[in-house]
């Protein structure tokens, strides 16, 4: 991909060179390559193609019609618009998110509990046993991912949204831990419980990782664990849409084959199946 930006910044800055006499378009174009970060330079758009185009479009062809269109809402990019004065960050969400913008998105997707590009990891409830979900809340996400979201809604009060867990909370997990497989440079997972997902020789099963399937869902299994997840799907979505921001869709699991060392849930093709048609799709 840096080979890719870096010999196409060099192509666009050689057609500025070699094609002073077309009065065009001038444009900024910002760059970044491994050794050079956020190069700056001004680049002309030519007012004529000199190739013949690959494609033609002319009005007569049966296009696919895309209903929405958008991004993610996590912590981590929150904290980064933050760090923009509140002019630049304005004008970034804007652009964005306004239907007069350059993106004009009009869908967003956001992660129930902790995801990879959270300050850390959570849940909406880590009490272990809470069956009922008495301890349920979002008081974190309403410091985060909400004002994030309220902060697009202000340039498109229209968007719709739709969520997935990258995690359930830990207690309802075998390994009883967010990841998925132990790192010791990215989580504090005990490396013994990688059992869990391999059932054979670890060091053997880690290398043919991310060919094999799971062999047992890190979901427990126990129908109190279920029956009390698809009721957290429910109280998420109602608490989000007390805020303002009505769910339309849900996923069960981000990535549910991923042995992620970051927050994930393997999941077997049978607890899939049993999860959503007998607790999910019913709450």
């Amino acid at each position: 991909m840096r080979t890719y930006l870096r010999n196409l910044a060099a192509t666009v800055f050689l057609i500025g060179i070699f094609t002073p006499q077309i009065q065009s378009q001038s444009l900024k174009w910002i760059s970044s390559t491994e050794g050079d970060i956020w190069k700056q330079s001004s680049v002309r758009l030519q007012k004529k193609a000199t190739n013949t185009p690959l494609l033609e479009i002319t009005g007569e062809e049966n296009l696919l019609t895309f209903k929405a269109w958008g991004t993610c809402f996590n912590e981590l990019g929150w904290d980064a618009l933050n760090l923009l004065p509140a002019g630049q960050r304005e004008n970034i969400l804007k652009n964005i998110f306004s239907p007069d913008g350059d993106l004009r998105f009009t869908m967003g997707r956001f992660s129930m509990n902790a995801n990879d590009y959270s300050r850390d990891w959570y849940s909406c409830d880590e009490v272990p046993g809470d069956f009922q979900l008495k301890y349920f809340n979002i008081e974190r996400d309403k410091t985060t991912i909400i004002p994030f979201i309220k902060a697009a809604q202000k340039y498109n009060p229209d968007l719709s949204f739709w969520a997935s867990p990258w995690s359930p909370p830990s207690w309802m997990k075998i390994n009883h831990y967010y990841s998925v497989r132990s790192d010791k440079n990215h989580n504090e997972m005990d490396p013994l419980s990688d059992i869990a997902l391999f059932e054979e020789n670890t060091e053997t099963a880690r290398n043919l990782f991310p060919r094999q399937l799971a062999v047992n869902d890190y979901f427990i299994q126990d129908p109190r664990y279920l029956n009390a997840y698809a009721n957290y799907f429910c109280k998420f979505i109602d608490a989000y849409n007390e805020q303002g921001i009505p769910i339309s869709m849900v996923m069960f699991q981000n990535e549910a084959w991923s042995y992620t060392n970051y927050p994930g849930c393997a999941w077997t093709a049978e607890g899939i199946i049993r999860f959503n048609t007998e607790y999910l799709a019913p709450a």
